[in-house]
């Protein structure tokens, strides 16, 4: 299912209300970094027939994208490395690509836009951020090099549980977003592809990362999946 907050008409009309401009929502080039296995794009392509998309990622996710959007009978979508991408894009989606500030990285994606181009990049900021790292380093703390990934899942799941119960015991709203956060990142592990634990980073200071951005070429438009 296609995340509101990736969807080209919303990033459209983001774009439009700050004066920026935006490409026609008949047919427009879409790019997304780390698109998975593909369900959001294949659901896009399916929506826009005219429209150009493309998904950059690695490994097996990759590859079933691709199988995926031959069976859908889907030839305006395809599922590339890196290294394949060219051209400009009227939109393009980095969720959650940043762990860290990197100004290359930032510059890269300024030039894949178009003039008008919107691009949507997602990062780990405090508050929030603080209770994802927990829960990562409760899941690091459980898990061993030597375990097979079943193994992993498992005695990570069952950490997190643990330390989910206890936090659950105190009946604050506090406690309550941790526990949520906590068995979210259990249940996450279930997902198809998960193969590690993200490594812990510090999050990104929210000011720093617009100034880059801007430096970069790239204008902040918005906050927030639904600023």
């Amino acid at each position: 299912m296609l995340q509101p907050y990736a969807h080209s008409a919303r990033l459209a009309a983001l774009a439009a209300a700050h004066g920026i401009g935006a490409a026609t929502l008949g047919a427009f080039r879409y790019l997304a970094f780390g698109s998975g296995s593909g369900e959001e794009l294949l659901s896009l392509a399916s929506r826009f027939p005219a429209s150009e998309l493309v998904g950059v990622d690695l490994g097996e996710g990759l590859d079933l994208a691709r199988r995926a959007a031959k069976a859908c009978g889907l030839d305006n979508v395809r599922f590339v490395t890196l290294e394949a991408v060219d051209g400009a894009f009227d939109f393009v989606v980095a969720h959650e690509l940043f762990a860290r500030l990197d100004a290359e990285l930032l510059a890269l994606l300024a030039r894949r836009l178009t003039p008008t181009g919107v691009a949507l990049l997602g990062y780990h900021t405090l508050p929030g951020a603080a209770l994802s790292a927990l829960a990562r380093r409760v899941v690091m703390r459980a898990v061993r090099e030597d375990m097979s990934l079943a193994e992993r899942r498992s005695v990570a799941q069952t950490g997190l549980g643990v330390v989910a119960r206890h936090v659950g015991a105190h009946d604050d709203a506090l406690s309550g977003l941790v526990r949520s956060e906590l068995l979210d990142v259990a249940a996450r592990l279930e997902e198809p592809h998960v193969e590690g634990v993200p490594p812990i980073d510090d999050a990104l200071n929210v000011a720093e990362f617009v100034a880059e951005a801007r430096r970069a070429g790239l204008e902040f438009v918005a906050r927030g999946p639904h600023g």
